[in-house]
Formats: C-alpha cells, sequence, structure tokens
C-alpha cells in the first residue's frame, strides 16, 4: 500500500506513460486507493491473458488521445 502514497503520475520522465496496478488486492478501498493515486487501471489475480493484453491497448490508446489534445 506503501505505492498509493505517492502519486503515480507526478514524476516529470513518466507522466505521459499509462499505470496499470496488476494486484492481488480486490477490495474497492484497494481500488479507490489506487485510482486515487493516479493508475489508469487495476487489474486484479489471477486474470485472463487476452483481457489484460485489451485493456493494456485500451490505456495505450487513451493516453495517445490525451497526448495528441496535448500538444494542439
Amino acid at each position: 500500500t506503501e505505492i498509493y502514497t505517492l502519486s503515480l503520475h507526478d514524476a516529470l520522465p513518466i507522466c505521459h506513460l499509462p499505470i496499470m496496478l496488476l494486484t492481488s488486492r480486490t477490495t474497492l478501498q484497494d481500488k479507490i486507493a489506487g485510482f486515487s493515486a493516479g493508475a489508469d487501471d487495476y487489474v486484479v489475480k489471477p486474470f485472463n491473458a487476452h483481457h489484460l493484453m485489451a485493456r493494456i491497448r485500451l490505456i495505450a490508446r487513451i493516453k495517445r488521445l490525451e497526448l495528441s489534445r496535448e500538444l494542439q
């Protein structure tokens, strides 16, 4: 839970990268803490590999759209 005490997107060199938490923590409070810390997605183990890849593609696409809007 220490990672939740940090803001994940505050580090300038990685602020444009999507952040996915892949964890065994399943409570609603854990998920809220992860998103509040700046995670873009939260995946709970065990997971399906095809589902995980789809979510990775999704958050990458969202980040690309956000970056293109910032550059306009």
